[in-house]
């Protein structure tokens, strides 16, 4: 009885442990692979999943391949009814059951524990793990997950991020933008009015600050930080581009944004019945607003620097800014001038600074057209020392590179270019969290991580003197905030599936060779 009892939890540990590969191998290699790779990644997935089964016993091969088969489509399907009422949740766990047990039993013939621990297994994962933050595994920990911010469907897709220290303790807080108390009150009052269609309605948010409170990140009152160091820190941005624009005021000790429209609903109406001239109209309105996003800074004196950086060998640092120009002023002259002539779509570009190459002074990262790293050489002399390789096209205005930060993460000091990047091989627009170091004229990969996080700021916000990477994940509408683990997951993953693989064969070659040798004596 003792031994049968011990063959059972054997058996269900090896249940488990298989199922925990299994989902590791999918989240971590299979979908990275097929991702960045496309067809390259689809043959590797491939090559990997036909060795996998073929070291499978004979005897086992169908019902393991079925029951892991099964285990993978549990976790996809429980994800999806996640956010159910629990008369839903419920229904919708035993249809799932059902259905992949009818369907697994005409299969793969497994027997009813080995399906019922899988699915247990399954129902676990599901209830213990966020899988949206599974992906970030392979290079982060999720320190932090925002509550939902924007309750409200945005005129946007995303918002800033901004790290900075305004309540003067020297760790830096993450500032972002919040509707939800004023979608609650617009929530309150469709209950009461009815609902209402609207196009192009104001939409009001309020800047929100969160502070590390050595537990969790909590959100600070207007008291306790400063108003006027929160403004200073506040982007030049253009929610809403180009057919709103946004205010600032300052109300109820907070400040305010409205992302109000730059015409009315009138006005769209009567342009839109007149078929033949709304395509000039719609010209003239991006005209607008692309001449209010131009009137920008145009020296130092005029408003506020995009970036400032140690350009030139020595003190003081240069400022850039942009108008329709790209200028960097050395005290109250533009040493350096890029126009549209030399780099296209330099008005609409943004800009940082970082000295990639270890020259001791600071180059120009530069996301426009086709995003490049620029070299000032001298009064207005500059050289190109990067450019995105992907020139725009017809179907692709921006070539999909966008730098977001130059700095360090985590235990290594050795500040680095964070950028968001299309894969290698796919034309998918889809852009990627990547690091990347500059070598020789190339930016050579250090990490990717396969989400949808953007906006990317890297700083110490919990104060234990290591940078964490700040992020807004797009179209959900909450901050993340990741710690660089150093821990070589991917390799390691290989290394376990090379070694599965492998005892996988040499199990199989040494029961040949036994079936052979029984052969033999009995003849």
């Amino acid at each position: 009885m003792l031994k049968k009892c011990a063959k059972c939890l054997w058996g269900i540990i090896n249940t488990a442990l298989l199922t925990i590969y299994l989902f590791l191998l999918y989240e971590l290699l299979l979908v990275p692979a097929i991702l960045d790779w496309s067809t390259f990644g689809v043959i590797l997935a491939a090559v990997l999943i036909v060795l996998l089964i073929w070291c499978i016993p004979a005897e086992k091969r169908v019902s393991t391949t079925v029951l892991g088969t099964s285990f993978l489509l549990a976790m996809k399907a429980l994800d999806n009814i996640r956010n159910y009422s629990l008369f839903k949740h419920i229904f919708g766990i035993l249809f799932i059951f059902l259905i992949l047990l009818f369907v697994g039993k005409l299969l793969g013939r497994f027997t009813f524990r080995r399906y019922l621990a899988v699915f247990l297994m399954a129902l676990i994962l599901n209830a213990a793990l966020d899988l949206t933050e599974v992906r970030f595994w392979t290079e982060f920990l999720v320190k932090w997950e925002s509550p939902l911010l924007y309750k409200k469907l945005a005129t946007v897709d995303y918002f800033p991020t901004v790290l900075a220290d305004i309540d003067g303790d020297n760790t830096k807080e993450i500032i972002t933008l919040e509707n939800r108390a004023e979608a609650e009150q617009e929530e309150q009052q469709i209950i009461s009015d009815g609902p209402k269609y609207s196009i192009l309605e104001p939409e009001r948010s309020r800047y929100a600050v969160y502070k590390w409170d050595g537990r969790t990140f909590i959100k600070l009152s207007p008291d306790r930080y400063s108003l006027a160091r929160l403004r200073a820190v506040l982007p030049t941005d253009y929610l809403g581009f180009p057919y709103y624009t946004t205010l600032l005021q300052t109300k109820d000790r907070e400040i305010e944004q409205e992302i109000a429209p730059i015409f009315d609903r009138s006005q769209l109406v009567d342009q839109a019945v007149r078929f033949g001239s709304f395509p000039f109209a719609v010209l003239a309105m991006d005209l607008k607003s692309l001449a209010s996003r131009l009137d920008t800074a145009a020296n130092p004196a005029r408003g506020t620097a995009l970036a400032e950086g140690d350009l030139f060998r020595g003190p003081p640092t240069e400022k850039i800014t942009i108008n329709d120009e790209l200028k960097v002023w050395s005290g109250d002259r533009a040493a350096v001038i890029l126009t549209s002539n030399q780099v296209p779509d330099i008005g609409t570009a943004e800009v940082l600074t970082g000295d990639v190459d270890n020259d001791k002074t600071d180059e120009l990262l530069l996301t426009a057209e086709r995003s490049r790293i620029l070299e000032v050489t001298g009064d207005n002399g500059w050289r190109t020392l990067w450019a995105c390789p992907e020139k725009p096209n017809d179907k692709v205005r921006f070539a999909g590179f966008r730098f977001e930060d130059f700095a360090s993460l985590g235990q290594d000091k050795t500040p680095h270019l964070i950028a968001l990047s299309k894969s290698n091989v796919r034309n998918n627009p889809t852009r990627y969290m990547t690091g990347y170091i500059y070598k020789d004229g190339t930016l050579v990969q250090n990490w990717r991580v396969f989400s949808g996080l953007i906006n990317l700021k890297a700083g110490d916000v919990d104060g234990d003197g290591q940078n964490e990477l700040v992020g807004y994940m797009y179209r959900q509408q909450r901050i993340y905030v990741l710690e660089k683990h150093g821990f070589p997951v991917v390799p390691v993953l290989y290394i376990l599936t090379a070694g599965i693989i492998l005892s996988g064969f040499i199990r199989q070659w040494r029961r040949r060779n036994a079936k052979l040798s029984g052969g033999e004596q009995n003849a």
